[in-house]
């Protein structure tokens, strides 16, 4: 969980912040996100920081994990772990390294971390959902950012199998919007259209994600 919620910080943050802080989670049965709160970080995880990296500021960095709790795929928890309740309290320890925070706005991470985040503003973010899955999103564009084709497929994602339900009306909608979209409005635009070809994006969905930005 730990490697997963860090990851999903760094990407949402471009790669923009370094810490660690200490996340407390409340999953329900479903291991949906009921409540996150955060602390700062124990003097044993700061120090796996590497010296020369900035830590940031603490408040910066917890509206951050806080924010990317909410949004985040969990593993079913085992029911014994509950105890008989209907909730169950997660401490996870979150470091995060800022990965190249220098790196080239034209570099493979960047230009796929940022069409990633457009596909999931424009196509997902307000979609209803009941269930846990990943669109894979393959499309074509010209040099004006008019899509010329493009194909939805939907997946499970390998942490909640068990929560995954190939629904026909969601791929067939998404397919639908996808041919209306601009791409000119995305980051990495400019950089596809100098080497045109078919490109992907892969957008993770839950009920409990939708709805936010």
């Amino acid at each position: 969980m730990q490697s997963v919620l860090a990851h999903d910080v760094t990407t949402a943050t471009q790669g923009k912040l370094s810490g660690a802080v200490d996340l407390k989670v409340t999953l329900d049965r479903q291991s949906r996100p009921v409540a996150c709160s955060t602390q700062p970080g124990k003097p044993e995880y700061a120090a796996k920081l590497p010296a020369e990296v900035v830590r940031s500021a603490y408040p910066v960095l917890a509206r951050a994990v806080e924010r990317q709790c909410w949004k985040t795929i969990y593993p079913l928890v085992p029911s014994e772990l509950y105890g008989g309740e209907e909730t169950v309290q997660i401490t996870a320890p979150i470091v995060i390294v800022a990965p190249w925070p220098t790196l080239a706005s034209n570099h493979p991470w960047r230009i796929h971390e940022a069409r990633k985040a457009f596909f999931w503003q424009q196509l997902m973010r307000e979609q209803p959902v009941d269930s846990v899955g990943q669109a894979v999103i393959r499309y074509q564009a010209d040099a004006q950012g008019k899509v010329t084709g493009c194909l939805v497929d939907l997946a499970p994602v390998p942490q909640r199998t068990d929560a995954f339900r190939l629904d026909g009306q969601l791929q067939a909608d998404l397919s639908r919007r996808c041919m209306q979209l601009d791409l000119r409005d995305m980051p990495s635009f400019m950089l596809e259209v100098q080497a045109p070809a078919e490109n992907h994006a892969v957008v993770e969905y839950a009920p409990w994600k939708v709805g936010r930005q």
